[in-house]
């Protein structure tokens, strides 16, 4: 039985995604061996399965340690070393692990990435066992669509991401300003808010995919689309952005900020309000030393937010997975 078909069970039950490296131990178990979550293959030659990723967080390591643990009791021939790979190192490491054949077995990709490195041959066709293992329809298109290229499937989703507004509640209390729900409403509160030491409102709109993933529910919020981005629309949106900066209510840093860096202005009390993603509320739960809670984003023509899935990306005959699901987490501060 092919490796990669093993590693696709072993993927599937991580929640990750997985690869098979050149220097794979070519004893794979059979990979319909122990699917109802059993020992599996226990007693079959062992199997080591090298994992990278670019979680960093106290709670994502926790939580991808204690998976590895269960996954490991379970499959005791099995060991899995799991390497963290710093974000912004990870294509570069791909890119040269793939020209010297050393990958990894299972790797956690950044969906804008996943396709890009499916059509440069980094990651493996999973297409059969993925039809064989039939649960395709449980994941929502979007994140679904993300692991595809060209109709064959190189990944599965392993989670998803949202966009809202974060809030510091002291300050908008201090302020008598309340959450804003419209786009108006973002406007009056964020120069409300802003004083010395403190911005109303903070983005992420650097020049990459986090720029873009900030920036598009504004474009969806004014009825533009990316298929017709040149429109009225987009427009509204930059306009939108600029006149909160023109005005003092958001630094002209942003253009030079990204998400974590955001998280971090808004965690030391220097913004009172910052688009951000699900995956800073653990961070903020521990770091803020003020009330805050969470909104949806406000709304323009129309609402629009970004669900986000994040592929486990594959090797040359290798395969990758991704895990749909967004977080519920409620913030440390009052949701309104």
């Amino acid at each position: 039985m092919k490796r990669k078909g093993y590693l696709l069970l072993a993927a599937l039950l991580l929640g990750i995604t997985s690869a098979c490296s050149p220097s794979a131990n070519p004893g794979a178990p059979d990979p319909k061996a122990g699917t109802s979550g059993g020992s599996g293959n226990a007693s079959g030659a062992p199997v080591k399965i090298t994992w990278w990723d670019y979680m960093n967080s106290d709670e994502m390591i926790g939580a991808l340690n204690k998976v590895i643990q269960d996954y490991q009791k379970a499959h005791p021939n099995v060991t899995i070393e799991r390497t963290y790979v710093p974000f912004g190192d990870l294509k570069n490491k791909l890119l040269l692990g793939s020209a010297a054949g050393q990958l990894p077995d299972i790797v956690w990709l950044d969906n804008p990435d996943h396709q890009a490195f499916a059509a440069a041959g980094v990651l493996a066709d999973i297409t059969k066992e993925v039809q064989e293992w039939g649960q395709a329809d449980q994941y929502y298109k979007g994140p679904w669509s993300s692991t595809l290229y060209k109709g064959k499937n190189y990944g599965i989703p392993n989670s998803g991401n949202n966009l809202a507004l974060f809030y510091n509640a002291d300050l908008l209390n201090a302020a008598g300003v309340k959450p804003p729900a419209n786009w108006n409403e973002l406007k009056e509160a964020a120069n409300k808010l802003k004083k010395p030491g403190v911005y109303g409102l903070a983005v992420s709109a650097v020049r990459n995919e986090q720029g873009t993933f900030q920036f598009l529910p504004f474009v969806w919020q004014s009825g533009s689309d990316l298929n017709n981005f040149n429109t009225p629309g987009t427009l509204e949106a930059v306009k939108l952005w600029k006149e909160l900066v023109d005005s003092g209510a958001m630094s002209k840093e942003v253009v030079g900020q990204d998400q974590q860096a955001t998280e971090l202005q808004f965690a030391a009390g220097n913004v009172a309000m910052m688009v951000n993603g699900t995956w800073q509320i653990p961070v903020l739960q521990k770091d803020a030393k003020f009330q805050w809670g969470i909104v949806p984003l406000p709304a323009n023509k129309q609402g629009g937010r970004f669900l986000e899935g994040r592929t486990g990306p594959s090797l040359p005959p290798r395969s990758i997975r991704m895990w749909p699901g967004i977080s519920s987490n409620s913030p440390s501060g009052p949701n309104i």
